[in-house]
Parts: structure tokens; sequence; C-alpha cells
């Protein structure tokens, strides 16, 4: 979509995959905007009362012509008020256009039981031509419908006013240039919604797409130190509110410099991802992991104790030294240390990421707890 058509024609092209999100977008604000519409009309009803008393007094067509402005209005004020208890946007255009026809119906009527000779309820149909296309927010097609039906039926009221030719032609031109300037204008503004409606849905996916990227390790694909943070603090404030257990584990790939040293920073690169691919294929789904720099990473275990937290980290270990990584002339295997930290020892993320850190410190300063990394040429 370039940019915003010029002619109506162009309008009924569809927004694929897009179609529903913008009726639901629009829909709160379409109902609003009918039902304003309807005010207006159903304000000009009883307006209009005034001219039935002064033809009819309160004689039995001035009767029949309040009851059918009331029925009008009392339907009216009903559908919409269910509508605003919830309802679907298709829904909503079919009744909206079926009371609009009703309205149409009922304005005919009336203007049918005016004398033969009074012609001044034209300006009042222009202005409801234009209400048509302006006021009520219906797809192009539905507000067309419902002019053009209004327009036919003025033409055939027409029939049976005693009017010159010179004012019937005047009449005709005037609703036939009223309908072509409401077509176009509201026709260009339904189409220029559309395509505002497009930008913003681009706009969001672009927002959410650098959101995402921000949030990302560009080596790994796996979460980055920002996102452990803000995740990472929520679950430790939910821990602290509900106290329920949060553990926090530190992990640091073993002897990753030797790796860079021996094979050079692509293999050590290669050996990152694999050690992602390795802890993200078992770690539970509630789990938070993410990459906080070099070859550190964070794990937030919710719901789970030190206890537990170390049993996990143990069978996460045992599976990662298991598997070899393959690369040119020689294999290595992989290994981490892991250092804990509960989130009832601190206030913040940043205390209890310390409070790991020193844990992982004193774990690496065991070095029988450390496996090294093993090469071999195949």
């Amino acid at each position: 979509m370039s940019g915003p058509p010029w002619f109506p024609n162009k309008i009924e092209q569809g927004l694929g995959k897009l179609e529903n999100a913008y009726h639901e977008h629009y829909f709160s604000a379409n109902m609003t905007q009918a039902t304003f519409g309807l005010f207006i009309y159903n304000a000009l009803l009883l307006y209009f009362l005034r001219a039935d008393y002064i033809f009819f007094g309160f004689g039995e067509m001035f009767q029949l012509l309040f009851a059918g402005r009331l029925l009008f209005i009392v339907v009216s004020v009903f559908v919409f008020f269910h509508f605003h208890k919830g309802s679907s946007y298709l829904i909503f255009e079919k009744v909206s256009a079926a009371m609009l026809f009703a309205g149409i119906l009922l304005n005919h009527f009336i203007n049918l039981s005016r004398p033969r000779d009074y012609m001044d309820y034209v300006p009042i149909g222009i202005i409801s031509l234009f209400m048509v296309y302006f006021v009520f927010p219906l797809h192009i097609k539905w507000r067309f419908g419902v002019a053009i039906f209004s327009t036919l039926l003025e033409f055939q009221n027409l029939d049976t006013k005693i009017i010159s030719t010179s004012i019937w032609v005047s009449v005709v031109l005037a609703y036939v240039l009223a309908n072509l300037i409401g077509l176009f204008i509201s026709g260009w503004f339904y189409s220029l919604r559309r395509y505002n409606f497009v930008l913003l849905q681009r706009q969001r996916s672009a927002n959410k797409r650098l959101e995402r990227l921000a949030m990302q390790d560009s080596l790994t694909g796996a979460k980055n130190r920002r996102y452990f943070i803000s995740q990472g603090s929520m679950e430790i404030e939910r821990s602290q509110r509900y106290y329920r257990p949060v553990t926090m584990a530190i992990l640091d790939m073993d002897n990753f410099k030797s790796i860079n040293d021996v094979h050079g920073h692509m293999v050590g690169d290669l050996a990152i991802s694999k050690f992602v691919d390795m802890v993200n294929a078992n770690i539970r789904k509630p789990d938070i992991f993410a990459r906080i720099g070099g070859d550190e990473f964070g794990l937030i275990m919710p719901e789970t104790n030190e206890a537990e937290a170390r049993d996990i980290l143990g069978r996460l270990r045992s599976f990662v030294q298991s598997q070899i990584v393959l690369i040119p002339n020689a294999q290595i295997k992989l290994s981490f240390t892991a250092g804990f930290a509960q989130s009832k020892e601190a206030e913040s993320i940043s205390e209890l990421m310390a409070i790991a850190d020193k844990d992982l410190y004193q774990e690496k300063s065991k070095r029988d707890r450390i496996t090294p990394v093993s090469f071999s040429v195949p």
C-alpha cells in the first residue's frame, strides 16, 4: 500500500489478515459515532413533531406519525444499548444499516403525508444524505446503498408533488450532486483511515521487533542481560509478595578462554551457541534464561528452593558434559560452574546477582568441582 487512494473505488481492496484487526480496532469508536448519529436523528424526529401538529393538529395522522417516531426512537435506543454491552462488528454494521434503512422509510412516510405543494423538507433530506455519508461509520458500500435508497424514495416522492419542471430538475440535481460529493469525500476518508491503520500496524510491528532485538542476544538468539534484569525483577517482586521461593543461578562456562586460545573466537562463538541450545532444551518453561555477558549466563527458577535448583543444575551439568560439539579437526566437551542465590536473601535483582556471583567465585575456586574442557582429534 504505497499511499492513500484518491477515488472511492480503491477502498474495496481488502486488508488481508489485518481486516479483522482493523474492524476490532475501530469498533468502540464506531459504536460511539453511530450512537451520536442516531441521537441527532432522534432529536430531529422529536423536533419536527411540531410540523406534524401544524399540519394535522392532534388528529389521527398526528398520532400515527408520533407513534412511528416514538417506536423508532425506542428501538434505536434498545439496539445501541445492546451493542455497547458487547457485539461483533459484523452484526453492528448490518443492524446499523437496517436502522438507517428503517429511518429512511420513516422519513419517506412522513414526507408523503405532507401537502402536495410542500417542499421545505428538501434541505433536510440533503442534510440526511450527508449524515449517512459522514456521521454513520459503516463500510462505504452500506453508506452508498442507504443513500441511493433514500434518493430513489425522494425521487418517487417528487412525482406526488405539484411542482414545476424546473423545481423537479433542481431537486434531482441537488440529490445527485449530494450523493457524488458524499460518496467521494466519505470514500476518501474511509480509505485514508484504512491506510493509516496499516501504517499504525506496521509501526507497531517494527516497534515489537525492536523490543525483541533490544532483549535478545545477537550471537545466540537467547535473551540478553537487559531482559534478564527486567523479567527477573518482576519475578523476585512476585516471590516476595506471595512468599514463594525463587532461586537464581549464575552459570559460567569452564575453561572457555582455552577454547578461544586454541581454536579461535569463531569456534568460541559456536561453543556458546551450542551451550545455549543445550540449556534451553533442558530447562522448564517458566524458567528465565539469558546470556548476561561473555561466557556467563543467568537462570531464574520460580517456585524453586536452593536444594531443588542445585538438583536441576546437577542434571543439566551432566547432560552438557555428555554432549560433544563437533568442529573441524576436533571435538569439544563443555561444562559449567554455577553459583546460587535465593530471593529471600536480597531486595533487588542486582543484589541477588551479586550474591550468586560470589557463590560462583567460591565454586570456581574449588578446582575439583570443575570438569576440564577436553580436546581430541578424530
